[in-house]
């Protein structure tokens, strides 16, 4: 059909190696129902872009020369979801995919997943069903509605902004531009923003800040964290400014690249980034259930539709009637040829009842047995069989999806890990050979070059086991145990090379630590000053490896899980909310934490209530 655009377009010179796909994810705060605003956008979007008139509100799949399209609802008592699919072959760039999943909760809310992919990996630009479907509706990630030109932000509004960014639980990235009152005019450097990130609409969000605000988020966060002024820094997930190394993984295209590069080049570079991290980026949980319902639901319509097609019973031609006999009489036969015949016809008429099984040769009798030679042969058994199998390869691919995620996750943190370890070596190489020197200096070459002796080495638990025995000789220290230990020692089936519980050891050490500090007047505030600003001769807990609290979010739908036993003395119920934790690590999806009260100010103690595998949270599969 002439006039049929494709679903992307590709941008010269933009390959990359990577993902070049569009695949955004948003939320919407709409109020319910608005799942029939994306089917009137979706509607409209065919029609006027794609030359085509289809209902989407009926499920089907329907074709229109190459083209096919396919749609699907769902809906049970919380909520209802649709998915849409458009496929249009190209010979020439490789076949173009719409997938288009949105899902309404019954409470208001929910979200929209829109995949636009090309099968010769071609760049593909913003589909303009984002657009559509982003101007009726409140589309966001986190806390930021999605827009089609940069935000300007004031230093009023940087709160917002910083818990954006800080969001473990953003999907997509964050491009902050940062000001100053001297260089280039602040007005003529927003429409210079707008055209670099003209192809991370719906992907990311972008953000340019005042002179103000870019002074204060470079304060608040600090200068690894910051954003220089006429600077473009992409911000990750999750940015963690305790985590000084953190900064290394939120890269910034400084002012000389901007000024140097042309907008087309940079707008491209800005747009492969944001595509590889959206292809990186594991998928959230909830949306991988309903995606997975909709492959289970293809998968069985599949089934379906092969056990109940049945061809029509053929049809016999029907014949004219013979010509009567002939007036003329006949031409006897000899006697011995007739009798041969007739003996030769009646044994093909008793052969072809045999062969067919039937008793006769009338129309009736023969026309069933057309009909059943023209039906289709469908075994029940192997249909069953069959769609056995296919819902086995589909938990299979579903398992292997979850081992990637958790996987990818994994490599994320090992190689911050790895990081934050290599610097804190070199530091203290660094000490090290300082603190030799000046023993050197001063003659005492007996202390500098002599062995660590045994008893300042930590003494590690060999288990989870000996560290619960050794935890109980801790409660002199200030540290005081309530979890329940098989939670610890389970952990003890998985913990093969001990690194997990030494980490524990080490946190509990450094826990029991701030107990003295705080004995000793080294340290006067909580725990998480304590982390930051650590006394010297105090043992620490990694910046990295620890988080004050738990999001809004997971202690609204998981809080109850995170409830955890503790003495009268600290609450007369026995039982207090603990959010303050230290991550152990990651062995597979088990990511192991420790859970704390810091009581001290109260009852000069702090209560662990719980070391053992991760909790639930809106991460968890």
């Amino acid at each position: 059909m002439v006039g049929i655009a494709p679903a992307g377009t590709t941008v010269d010179g933009v390959d990359g190696g990577r993902s070049l796909d569009y695949r955004a994810l948003m939320t919407c705060a709409a109020p319910t129902p608005w799942l029939q605003s994306v089917e009137d956008q979706l509607a409209s979007w065919l029609r006027q872009r794609k030359d085509w008139d289809v209902d989407v509100r009926t499920d089907g799949r329907l074709t229109s020369g190459v083209r096919s399209f396919a749609v699907r609802h769902h809906q049970d008592g919380q909520s209802r979801s649709l998915r849409a699919r458009l496929v249009e072959p190209d010979p020439s760039r490789g076949a173009w995919t719409t997938e288009l999943i949105a899902h309404e909760r019954s409470g208001g809310g929910g979200w929209i997943s829109l995949d636009v992919e090309n099968a010769n990996g071609n760049f593909v630009a913003v589909p303009a069903l984002a657009r559509y479907l982003m101007q009726v509706l409140p589309l966001a990630d986190g806390e930021l509605q999605f827009a089609d030109e940069p935000q300007v932000v004031r230093e009023h509004q940087l709160d917002e902004v910083m818990d954006l960014l800080c969001d473990e639980e953003r999907h997509g990235l964050v491009f902050v531009a940062g000001t100053a009152t001297d260089g280039i005019p602040f007005d003529r450097f927003i429409p210079a923003v707008k055209k670099w990130t003209r192809e991370v609409y719906g992907l990311a969000q972008v953000i340019v800040l005042d002179p103000a605000a870019t002074a204060t988020l470079s304060r608040s966060f600090g200068e690894p964290h910051g954003v220089p002024p006429w600077a473009l820094r992409t911000y990750l997930p999750g940015v963690d400014p305790a985590v000084r190394i953190d900064g290394r993984r939120h890269r910034i295209f400084g002012t000389a690249s901007l000024a140097k590069l042309a907008d087309g080049h940079v707008r491209q570079v800005l747009g492969r980034a944001a595509r590889n991290h959206a292809a990186a980026r594991p998928t959230p949980p909830s949306v991988q259930r309903v995606r997975r319902m909709f492959e289970r639901l293809a998968n069985q319509a599949i089934v379906e539709a092969i056990a109940e097609h049945q061809p029509p019973a053929a049809v016999l031609e029907e014949r004219p009637p013979t010509a009567p006999p002939s007036s003329r009489a006949p031409q006897p036969a000899p006697a011995g040829d007739l009798a041969a015949a007739a003996e030769r016809y009646l044994a093909e008429i008793e052969l072809t009842r045999t062969i067919l099984g039937i008793d006769a040769l009338d129309e009736p009798t023969l026309r069933r047995v057309a009909a059943s030679a023209a039906a289709a042969r469908t075994n029940p058994e192997a249909i069953a069989r069959a769609a056995q199998q296919i819902q086995d390869q589909q938990a299979r691919i579903e398992q292997l999806e979850d081992r990637i995620d958790g996987l990818a996750r994994s490599l994320e943190e090992e190689e911050l890990e790895h990081a934050i370890t290599n610097e804190a070596l070199e530091k203290r190489e660094d000490e090290t050979r300082w603190l030799r020197g000046r023993l050197q200096e001063q003659g005492n070459y007996d202390a500098a070059f002599a062995p660590l002796p045994a008893d300042s080495e930590t003494a590690y638990p060999d288990s989870f086991a000996d560290l619960l025995t050794a935890v109980e000789a801790m409660r002199e220290q200030g540290l005081v145990f309530t979890g329940k230990p098989d939670h610890a020692l389970a952990l003890d089936d998985v913990d093969h090379l001990g690194k997990c519980v030494h980490t524990a050891w080490d946190a509990l050490l450094a826990l029991a630590d701030y107990v003295r500090a705080r004995r000793d007047g080294a340290c006067d505030r909580g725990v998480d000053d304590y982390v930051k600003n650590t006394p010297s001769g105090y043992r620490q807990i990694p910046p990295a490896k620890f988080a004050a609290t738990e999001t809004a979010i997971t202690m609204k739908q998981f809080g109850a899980e995170r409830i955890f036993p503790v003495p009268a003395s600290v609450d007369p119920s026995g039982k207090a909310t603990m959010t303050a934790h230290v991550k152990l690590g990651r062995i597979g999806m088990v990511s192991p934490r420790l859970y704390y009260l810091d009581h001290y100010t109260e009852s000069g103690t702090i209560v662990v209530g719980y070391i053992g595998r991760h909790l639930t949270n809106t991460q968890t599969n």
